[in-house]
This record gives C-alpha cells, sequence and structure tokens, in this order.
C-alpha cells in the first residue's frame, strides 16, 4: 500500500559455545613451608571441542581448606600443609577475549580437582647396645632393632617402612626381617659384632635413617654361670718321646678360659712348672723344668708322677680350681 505501513524488530541470537571443565586425576605433592604448585586445571579442559586458553577462558578465583585456585587455573596448597587428599570445585567460564571478561549470559561449567599432600615420614632411626644380652653361639638369636626406632615422633610402624642391613659386621647370613627383627644365624663365631642398618620410608626410597646395633656373641659355657657347666677334661699323661701322640700336658678346653693359672709339682713339692694362660699352644708343659728353686731350668723332668694345680675364671667371674695328678713317661 501507499503509503508504507511497516514496523521493525529485534532479533536476538544467543551463541552457546559448548564448555566443558572436566574433573582432574589427583596429584601428589610434598607441602614445606611456602606455598607449593600442585597442578594447572586447564589444560584438560575444552571450549567446543578444543583445549581451552587463558584468553577464551576464566577460573572464578577460590580457596577451599588449603588449596586455592586463581584465574588462570592454578592451584596452589597453602605452607605447611599436613598429609592428606584435598580437594576444590571450580569453575570455568568463557570469557570475551578482546575484554577479558565473562561472556553474558554466563557460558561455565564446574569440575573438582583433587591433590594428594603426603609429606615425607620423619624416620628416627637409634643405635642399639645389646651387649647387656648376649647370644648363645650354638642358638644364635633375635633382636628388634626398631623397639626404639620413631616416625614423626611417634613408636615405629613397621608396615610403613622397611628395612635394610648394610654392613653385617662378619656375620654370615644376617637377617632383618620386615618388622625389623635382626636374626643371628645358629651357629656364628663367638666375638663382638657391629652391623649397620637402614629404615627407609616406602613411600619414598631416598627418605632414610641408619643406625647400628652392637651384638656379642658367646660360648654357651659362659652364659651358664654354674660352676660345674662346660667343664673342662685334664688329660694325665705325658709319653713325650717324639712319637707326636700325649707330647704335652693337655687340657681340653682350658682355651675357653684364658685367665688361668698352672703348677706342677714333683713328688717333694717342688714347683717345676707354672704358667699363667695355658692354652694347648703357644704355653704347653712338655715334662721340662721351669722352676726356679732346685729343679734346673730346661732339664727333662725324670718319669714318674707329678702334681698340678689349676685354677680358672669363667667369664661370669666363677673362678674354679682343680688338682690332680700326671704321669710322664717317655718310653
Amino acid at each position: 500500500v501507499t503509503p508504507a505501513n511497516c514496523d521493525t524488530a529485534i532479533a536476538t541470537v544467543v551463541v552457546a559455545n559448548p564448555i566443558l571443565a572436566n574433573d582432574d586425576a589427583p596429584v601428589t605433592v610434598v607441602s614445606n613451608n611456602t606455598i607449593v604448585t600442585a597442578v594447572n586445571v586447564l589444560p584438560n579442559d575444552t571450549l567446543s571441542g578444543i583445549a581451552v586458553t587463558t584468553s577464551n577462558t576464566n577460573v572464578t578465583p577460590i580457596t577451599t581448606g588449603p588449596l586455592s585456585i586463581s584465574t588462570n587455573g592454578v592451584v596452589t596448597v597453602a605452607a605447611n600443609t599436613p598429609s592428606g587428599t584435598y580437594t576444590i570445585t571450580y569453575q570455568l567460564c568463557e570469557s570475551n577475549p578482546a575484554t577479558d571478561v565473562n561472556v553474558t549470559p554466563a557460558n561455565c561449567d564446574t569440575a573438582i580437582a583433587t591433590v594428594v599432600v603426603a609429606n615425607p615420614f620423619i624416620i628416627d632411626a637409634v643405635d642399639n647396645d645389646f651387649t647387656n644380652t648376649p647370644v648363645n653361639s650354638t642358638l644364635g638369636a633375635s633382636y628388634s632393632v626398631s623397639s626404639n626406632d620413631t616416625l614423626n615422633g611417634n613408636p615405629l610402624t613397621t608396615s610403613a617402612v622397611t628395612f635394610t642391613v648394610n654392613n653385617d659386621g662378619g656375620i654370615s647370613n644376617l637377617v632383618i626381617d620386615p618388622n625389623g627383627n635382626l636374626i643371628i644365624p645358629a651357629g656364628t663365631q663367638v666375638g663382638t659384632y657391629t652391623i649397620t642398618y637402614t629404615i627407609c620410608d616406602v613411600t619414598s626410597s631416598n627418605n632414610c635413617d641408619t643406625a647400628i646395633a652392637i651384638v656379642v656373641v658367646k660360648d654357651p659355657c659362659d652364659l651358664d654361670n654354674s660352676p660345674e657347666s662346660c667343664d673342662i677334661i685334664v688329660h694325665n699323661y705325658i709319653s713325650a718321646n717324639n712319637d707326636t701322640v700325649n707330647e704335652y700336658f693337655i687340657i681340653d678346653g682350658i682355651e675357653r678360659y684364658p685367665d688361668n693359672t698352672l703348677c706342677i709339682f714333683n713328688r717333694w713339692g717342688v714347683l717345676v712348672y707354672d704358667a699363667q694362660g695355658y692354652d694347648n699352644n703357644s704355653k704347653v708343659f712338655r715334662g721340662i723344668s721351669e722352676g726356679r728353686v732346685t729343679i734346673k731350668q730346661d732339664s727333662e723332668l725324670p718319669d714318674g708322677t707329678y702334681f698340678y694345680v689349676l685354677k680358672y675364671s669363667k667369664s661370669s667371674g666363677t673362678v674354679k680350681e682343680k688338682a690332680g695328678y700326671l704321669y710322664i713317661n717317655r718310653k
């Protein structure tokens, strides 16, 4: 028609690009006395199926417990955060790259970031001195080296650590079990041993501490305080005729008791031999006089009966004395 009969209007189209904020896989960090960066949550989030950037999205800053998240999606952990698992829920929104302001109407999504704080355990391995509880060499023994060790100042939880022998001190087949028991095998030679062992955090093989254990292994005879225990045997015959049999006065077992004195007399009570530390090796009586009174030294004593007096001390302090006769026959 003329004149024209018209009107105008506005059509509004909202373009909503799909935005997807994905939950983040747990990350593990160690807390210390400063703020620690844990993770950036943006790399696995998308806008219209393409990885988001800090220019086309914003994260709403938030602090939840020890965790905080920035507008750029960086999650940080507060200083000195205790070990544990923490989560933070964040909101990711599309922004206008030209203004860095969220688009209107808001195009947003939420997700969760998880941070595991696993602080190293403070391990304190304490030296052990087991000398007051010696090992019977024929039986072996077991000592708990973990009983005085600590984890974060508390009694050691053996399941949280591993034990390793660094130096066995010379003990063959020495073992330390998962509970921190040091096992001394039967048959270990008499002696004093210093063993080095290490305790490590099962979650961090570099978080370790080392200590020593001192162990004394003794002959069974030295562990029995009774006067009758492990008695010596005196062989009271000397042939001394160079046939390599019974060439000297043999006292079986005297080597176990180096604190000893031996005196030998003839039938008239004259001292013909005396020694301290008789040992069937470097100190032996071969029927030759070492007297200092009436018998000439280095003289072969005549065949016949002689008398000995032997005193020896056990490691327990028990002093024993034996007396008897011995016979010299050079034929």
